[in-house]
């Protein structure tokens, strides 16, 4: 599900910078956990080529932004960080996987066999 994240956080840098879109996707990474965003964009090869500092050219980008997917985007760091819609996420993954929610035949009780060892404490547990 997270891979559809990425393809919709590419089509929006797509549209900012003259990168093809495969490219741009394989350098979307997934932020450390003390770092804010779902998904994170590296903007350090960019600033070389545009000659601008790495913060600034993602504080641009952030700003441009606007997409139904994704709540916000920020810049931190060198990095454009698109947090996720939660609501539009929740809604097409139990949408998409309606199926595997809807009611199972319960009827069908399934066997469980539950082994237990009786070890007498006179002596050293062996096999």
């Amino acid at each position: 599900m997270i891979a559809i994240y990425k393809q919709y956080f590419a089509a929006e840098l797509a549209t900012q910078i003259e990168i093809p879109r495969e490219d741009i996707l394989a350098l979307i990474e997934i932020p450390p956990e003390n770092i804010p965003g779902d998904l994170a964009f590296p903007c350090f090869q960019l600033a070389k080529q545009a000659k601008k500092s790495p913060n600034i050219l993602a504080k641009e980008f952030s700003e441009k932004f606007s997409s139904p997917f994704f709540e916000k985007f920020e810049a931190v760091g060198g990095y454009v960080n698109a947090h996720i819609n939660k609501n539009k996420f929740i809604n097409e993954f139990f949408s998409s996987n309606v199926s595997m929610f809807q009611s199972s035949n319960l009827s069908t009780k399934p066997k469980v066999l539950i082994e237990y060892m009786s070890a007498n404490p006179n002596k050293p547990l062996h096999i």
